[in-house]
């Protein structure tokens, strides 16, 4: 059992306490009242009837006490609150790692048991983890959290390790947190004092039990789905305090597996912009033509099906102009510039070579209705169309900072660095200059199979 210090319930038992404190003697020794309620969970899920005789039996003890105390309290209320004591979720508990694929299988297999209508349990297979693992470089780990009814399980897995592990949690909160937390930081003039304290309590659930573990991987590839899915991992601190971007190049994976986008420095590019009222957007496009000289220009506007036939002949793709998210009225994003519009769906009917990466300098092009891979973002759609690798943004974006980022990004790219380290380098160079995370944490490398 992992766990940090838990003080006892003040509230509830501070009579009780006080006196027991006086005659020196620990209800239940060494344990809170949380404590003793939580490890007996862990051990009904574990399936350990070892463990769980001993906790009765340590409450069995407590219970033999005298009946009796000065003032209102007694032993046996005492009691009777340890072992109806609400689970204490400002800290983390886990169940014991699994140490083998076969162990974490078997995880997997009691888990669904527990909770055979978990759609999330129901979607991973063993074969597509084993799938990942025989992709995973020696720099690199896969992880797929998974949301059950009071605890959230992580699978990670290394080119040589499979791990299981299972963090309870107040689910409600959690998800709760998840939306907080990404909200506080789309704005620059939003404080982050409580986005600080919510990216602690995210990381202590969803970063620190895999990433203390696996110290030395420098990638990470995300499987999260639904609010896990577009949470901005690369904020959040790591197991020195820091964001995980000073540590982690992050990708966002929608499908079991992951594609790399094939460039070199004779790559054709396809220009595609439309809103001559955004500077920052024709800059990018200036920096993309400087630094990959080869290709074509496309405007919103300008014949669809010349877009259909450009989008088959050029491996990288960058477009720049204003981004609109899905809403109730209009399922599908939009990309509008200069009064034409082009439709999330409309992207989805393109069809991209093998090895393209697609860069949507947009705002909130990562934003979709809700249900995942289904068209109504722009991320989406491109993946839809066969693009390997998507950037997209979660929220809106600063356009002189974005094009200075995507500037940094475009060279580190044609330094030979893969797309998620590339970005990397560029947000780490933008935070150094402009530190709240609204202007570099918002675009997202999104991949999968």
């Amino acid at each position: 059992l992992t766990r940090a210090e838990i003080q006892l319930d003040a509230d509830r038992v501070s009579d009780a306490a006080a006196t027991l404190s006086e005659l020196k003697v620990e209800p239940i020794p060494k344990m809170s009242a949380y404590e003793w309620r939580l490890r007996r969970e862990v051990a009904k899920r574990a399936d350990d009837q070892k463990t769980l005789d001993a906790l009765e039996t340590e409450l069995a003890a407590f219970l033999a006490l005298p009946s009796s105390l000065p003032g209102e309290a007694s032993y046996t209320d005492l009691g009777r609150q340890v072992a109806s004591a609400p689970l204490d979720h400002t800290q983390t508990f886990e169940t014991p790692r699994t140490s083998s694929f076969a162990d974490l299988v078997e995880g997997l297999e009691r888990l669904r048991r527990r909770e055979p209508e978990n759609v999330g349990l129901k979607q991973i297979s063993a074969a597509d983890l084993r799938a990942l693992q025989s992709q995973a470089e020696n720099d690199e780990v896969f992880v797929q959290p998974v949301l059950l009814e009071t605890s959230v399980v992580l699978v990670s897995l290394t080119a040589e390790q499979a791990e299981l592990v299972e963090v309870f949690c107040d689910r409600p909160r959690l998800e709760q947190t998840m939306t907080s937390f990404t909200k506080s930081l789309s704005s620059p003039e939003s404080t982050l004092s409580t986005g600080e304290k919510d990216g602690l309590y995210l990381s202590r659930h969803l970063v620190l039990p895999w990433r203390t573990r696996f110290p030395r991987q420098t990638r990470v590839r995300w499987l999260g789905e639904g609010a896990l899915r577009q949470l901005p991992l690369s904020v959040l601190p790591d197991e020195r305090g820091g964001p995980l971007l000073s540590s982690l190049a992050v990708t966002y994976l929608d499908g079991p597996g992951v594609n790399e986008a094939k460039l070199n420095q004779d790559s054709e590019t396809l220009l595609v912009g439309g809103a001559s009222d955004l500077p920052g957007a024709k800059a990018e496009l200036e920096t993309v033509r400087r630094l990959f000289p080869k290709g074509k220009s496309w405007r919103l506007g300008d014949r669809m099906a010349d877009l259909k036939a450009l989008t088959l002949l050029h491996q990288l793709v960058h477009i720049s102009t204003h981004g609109q998210a899905p809403s109730r009225k209009k399922l599908g994003a939009s990309l509008v510039g200069d009064g034409q519009v082009l439709t999330s769906f409309d992207l989805a009917e393109l069809k991209f070579s093998k090895g393209t990466l697609a860069v949507l300098g947009t705002c909130q092009s990562y934003v979709d209705a809700g249900t995942g891979r289904d068209n109504s973002s722009l991320v989406s759609a491109l993946r839809t169309a066969g693009a390997d690798v998507v950037i997209g943004a979660l929220w809106e974006l600063d356009d002189e900072v974005t094009a200075q980022l995507f500037t940094r990004f475009y060279q580190e790219l044609k330094a030979g660095k893969t797309v998620d380290r590339a970005l990397a380098a560029a947000q780490q160079a933008v935070r150094e200059k402009k530190p709240h995370p609204y202007y570099w944490a918002g675009l997202q490398v999104v991949s999968g199979r």
